[in-house]
């Protein structure tokens, strides 16, 4: 089954969300404790039973955001069902208040229009393929037409959809049956009295502050945020500040539901009171400026509080982005935010920005986000009042006539179309802004007003047009130490930047051809982070005079974004002594997707060069800051031919990605003590090294390599290679894992190309060493034609956590799984493997070869999980399993699908 998302909320970076719900398809039963992520229906394990506080001041952490409750079992199953294939029900809908944990996947779309196209026209060429879909639509806040995400009534077989909503009523306009609707309620009692005592930490000793809890809890109304927010409120606090809150809150009716909402504002409010430092207090309120469900960049509330003077005695960008962070994680750990899928990114509880954005007269800031309703535009009594705005101009052709706030210090407009302008004297009357952000504004910016805004210190316009490409205006801000024009594709930054003298930060990502005048960088003085990473591979033309002002500028850098390719730029001479953040690239581009998240502050270099270069431009003073390192270095024999040699063993102690590729005097990548220093390594990815022979080299002293961070292995197209640690007995074989290998987190592994390879595992495997690669989720194999074996005979430890096994092109592999079950200790085993899948394997006669002379009719649950067998193209297939008696427990089993040669499928 398929999935879609829809809704009329603002949503970013949909693929990877989309990516991974594909990836958990078919799962859902067997994954309870995933399911909907950050939604939660089940805990992984409830903290206890009891209906009190914990007799010990060391019980475990509950986290709201990462639990599910045992009353949400039998809502899921029901929905669970209603999604079979052989469910007559096609629409169906979870309804419930805020906080009380539905679901928050989304979908945009420029217009209704273009979705419904999209939509329909994806939708028919999925039916043609004969496949199920199911779309949901998160967060309904009114009825919407199946037309509008192109879909027809009644819905076509084949389809279902789910829409989770707070109103019963638009769902059953949506024509879906009473019967369809589950009602998400707050927790019962119990659980909601486990959840509160656990988080908040308090003994039975304390009985004063046990008696008033349980009057706070009976208001909380068994919403888990409210729970969750005011016992982290709570926490460690006195008897006294239990009594206040209790107190705030007793004045509430919960027989009413908007009282209800009163209380969980109540709840906010109290937990915003309680924050110890004025800067998380600051931060929590200008993160609910933004759109509901909107993924905030943690660098933007670093450069709007600049602007902001947020961060009192902050003497540089770089201590206020550290206590940026150190804000975000108290918030977070008040329940008051949420981590977010990108890395970099935090988000807000819709109930949290609408407590925000209540109170204009207190926060004084308003957020428009459907600029048509005019409840949320300041009334009249608020405007002197309301100090920053957030603007939504998507549908908008102009600002409001009446658009007048005198003390407007933040004003930040987004997603216009091309019909949206503004009135050339727009800026003239907000002398007091502080903060300028313009994000995706299509129509071409004349921002000539802004000469007034003297006290401008925040400048950020991303993916703009701007009329001629011109900023010449921006030098008359001289007041500006934030200047942010990323994506807006300038080509020429002008003289009248030399007058910004008290510039910190300035960020040209995203120039094409730009031309800096004479002088620009040498005026700079104060500036601490550049960021200059170009568009379109079109490189920034660098003057003589622009080389030596950087080389000067650079002595001062904390923060550098530069590329050395196809300019007359040197990294000889650059000082990259001061660097503490930096994007820099050597014989390439910076390409705009990193390994990592394509976050401002991830530090990374890129070298296509060779060790001379490398040596001499000192690069290797920026190893130990190094979290992500791509190599392409043709005379490297290994790794350590490019560092110091005093620090080698700790120079990459930062490093989480490595990728190396089209190093061809490679012969191994590491020595074992420098191997054994990549304690946060999480990616490694080699490729293209034809000599390369295995990871690391031997040892007389070490004879252990371990990577206790590494996720992802990815070894592609390496001729020669043949083990990750080599044997020192010539004459046996070599597998790829041995005992010598320790990577206890290695979840994803691809093998493409290695052609001498023979076994990825011995055929016998000592006691323990399983355990140390035995978190596989992912196991695919390509290319490999010496290949016989992929796992051991006793291969059920490595198999607990793997869920797909892919293996295309090894032409010497006759079977996948040769089992001997005598070498099993534990026939009854967990299973995670659900998808295999074989192409192209011109030897492979059987998935299942079983010796099973001691157990021959024992039941072999290891398989258990398994739902999808697809054999495509493998001329020799006679069985799945052989003998043809073996008894296997396959009661996931849906698809087996056999395609043979002649185009013939045969399906079991």
């Amino acid at each position: 089954m398929d999935f879609f998302f829809s809704s009329t909320k603002h949503v970013t970076n949909m693929t990877e969300k989309l990516t991974e719900l594909n990836e958990a398809k078919g799962v859902m039963e067997e994954k309870k404790n995933d399911a909907l992520r950050n939604d939660q229906f089940i805990p992984d394990t409830l903290p206890g039973t009891h209906a009190g506080p914990s007799t010990s001041e060391t019980a475990h952490d509950y986290d709201v955001t990462r639990n599910i409750f045992p009353s949400r079992l039998s809502i899921f199953n029901d929905v669970l069902k209603s999604l079979e294939h052989d469910s007559e029900t096609q629409m169906m809908a979870i309804c419930g208040m805020g906080g009380v944990e539905q679901t928050g996947l989304a979908l945009s779309e420029d217009t209704i229009d273009a979705r419904a196209d999209r939509l329909r026209n994806r939708f028919e060429q999925m039916l043609k393929g004969g496949e199920n879909i199911l779309v949901i639509m998160d967060d309904v806040w009114e009825a919407i037409n199946l037309k509008d995400i192109g879909l027809a009534s009644p819905i076509p077989k084949g389809f279902k959809l789910l829409v989770t909503s707070r109103i019963e009523k638009d769902c059953i306009k949506m024509d879906i049956e009473t019967k369809s609707i589950f009602k998400m309620v707050g927790l019962e009692e119990q659980e909601a009295n486990s959840f509160f005592w656990e988080t908040v930490r308090i003994s039975y000793e304390d009985s004063e502050r046990c008696t008033i809890g349980k009057a706070i809890l009976n208001k909380c109304g068994g919403l888990p945020i409210a729970i969750k927010t005011i016992a982290l409120a709570l926490r460690s606090e006195d008897v006294y500040a239990w009594q206040v809150a209790q107190m705030s809150l007793q004045r509430h009716n919960l027989e009413d539901i908007e009282d209800l909402d009163g209380v969980v504002y109540n709840i906010f409010d109290i937990s915003y009171e309680h924050l110890k430092k004025d800067e998380d207090k600051a931060i929590f309120v200008l993160c609910g400026l933004y759109p509901d469900d909107f993924d905030i960049p943690l660098e933007e509330l670093l450069r709007y509080g600049w602007g902001l003077r947020l961060f009192k005695s902050a003497y540089t960008i770089d201590e206020a982005r550290k206590r940026t962070y150190a804000s975000v994680s108290n918030l977070i750990g008040a329940n008051l935010l949420t981590e977010s899928y990108p890395v970099g990114c935090v988000k807000m509880h819709d109930l949290a920005r609408a407590f925000v954005l209540s109170n204009i007269s207190k926060y004084k800031q308003a957020s428009i986000v459907n600029h048509g309703d005019k409840s949320k535009w300041p009334t009249k009594d608020t405007r002197e009042s309301c100090e920053r705005i957030l603007l939504v101009c998507k549908g908008m052709y102009d600002v409001p006539e009446d658009f007048d706030y005198p003390n407007l210090a933040l004003l930040k407009l987004m997603n216009a179309d091309k019909e949206f302008k503004l009135p050339e004297v727009f800026y003239k009357r907000m002398e007091k802004l502080e903060v300028l952000a313009h994000d995706h504004m299509r129509n071409p910016l004349l921002l000539v007003s802004l000469q007034c805004s003297f006290n401008l210190r925040t400048l950020c316009l991303h993916s703009c047009s701007l009329v001629d490409n011109d900023i010449s205006f921006v030098g008359d801000l001289v007041n500006l130490e934030v200047l942010s024009i990323a994506h807006c594709h300038i080509q020429k930054l002008p003289s009248t930047i030399r007058q910004l003298k008290m510039l910190k930060l300035l960020d040209l990502t995203g120039c094409i051809d730009l031309c800096i005048d004479d002088g620009v960088l040498r005026c700079l003085e104060k500036l601490e982070e550049l960021y200059m990473r170009c568009s379109d591979e079109k490189p920034i033309r660098f003057t003589n005079a622009n080389c030596d002002e950087l080389e000067t500028l650079s002595r001062k850098l904390y923060a550098l974004d530069v590329e050395f390719y196809k300019n007359i730029l040197e990294p000889k001479r650059i000082s990259f002594t001061k660097l503490q953040k930096f994007r820099i690239s050597m014989g390439c581009f910076l390409k705009k997707r990193f390994a990592l998240p394509d976050d401002i502050y991830s530090s990374t270099l890129k070298l296509v060069t060779n060790r001379s270069n490398i040596l001499e431009c000192n690069f290797s003073e920026l190893f130990s800051k190094t979290e992500e390192l791509h190599l392409s270095v043709k005379d490297m024999n290994c790794v350590e031919d490019i560092a110091m040699p005093l620090s080698q063993h700790s120079t990459f102690c930062m490093l989480k990605v490595l990728c190396v590729f089209k190093c061809v005097d490679l012969t191994h990548l590491f020595t074992i003590p420098t191997a054994n220093g990549l304690k946060q390594l999480r990616s490694l990815k080699v490729s293209s090294c034809p000599v390369l022979k295995s990871l690391v080299s031997s040892s007389d002293r070490l004879n252990l390599m371990e990577l206790p961070q590494l996720v992802e292995l990815e070894l592609n197209d390496l001729p020669d290679f043949t083990s990750i640690f080599p044997e020192n007995n010539v004459s046996t074989t070599h597998p790829l894992f041995n005992k010598e290998v320790v990577f206890p987190k290695l979840s994803i592994i691809k093998i493409v190309g290695l052609k001498k390879l023979t076994h990825i595992w011995a055929c016998e495997v000592s006691n323990g060493e399983e355990d140390n690669v035995s978190k596989l989720r992912e196991i695919e194999v390509i290319d490999c034609d010496c290949l016989v074996n992929l796992f051991p005979r006793n291969p059920m430890r490595i198999l607990s956590h793997l869920e797909e096994l892919k293996v295309q092109r090894c032409s010497s592999i006759e079977v996948l799984f040769n089992m001997d079950l005598g070498k099993i200790e534990q026939l009854k085993c967990s299973s995670k493997l659900r998808r295999i899948l074989c192409d192209n394997l011109e030897e492979l006669t059987e998935v299942w070869r079983i010796n099973a002379e001691k157990n021959p009719d024992h039941l072999i649950c290891g398989f258990q999980a398994v739902e999808t067998i697809r054999i495509d193209r493998c001329k020799k297939f006679r069985n799945v399993f052989t003998p043809a008696a073996s008894n296997f427990d396959f009661g996931a089993l849906k698809d087996i699908t056999i395609k043979l040669n002649s185009g013939e499928e045969l399906e079991v």
